[in-house]
């Protein structure tokens, strides 16, 4: 979510995932495989949470 914003799921993913279908969707608001983001937030998770901390956005 730090790397699209806060509303990506209500106004881009939501909307549209009835008519192209969850995968189809999810790749096409966030730009990779449902698998990739998996991947990529497994290795986000295994930081040590100084970085994960850094890594997040302010709110």
């Amino acid at each position: 979510m730090h790397q699209h914003g806060a509303d990506v799921l209500l106004k881009s993913f939501h909307p549209k995932v009835q008519k192209l279908g969850w995968e189809k969707c999810f790749r096409k608001t966030f730009g990779q495989s449902s698998a990739d983001f998996v991947t990529e937030f497994e290795r986000f998770m295994d930081l040590p949470l100084g970085e994960q901390v850094k890594i997040l956005p302010k709110f």
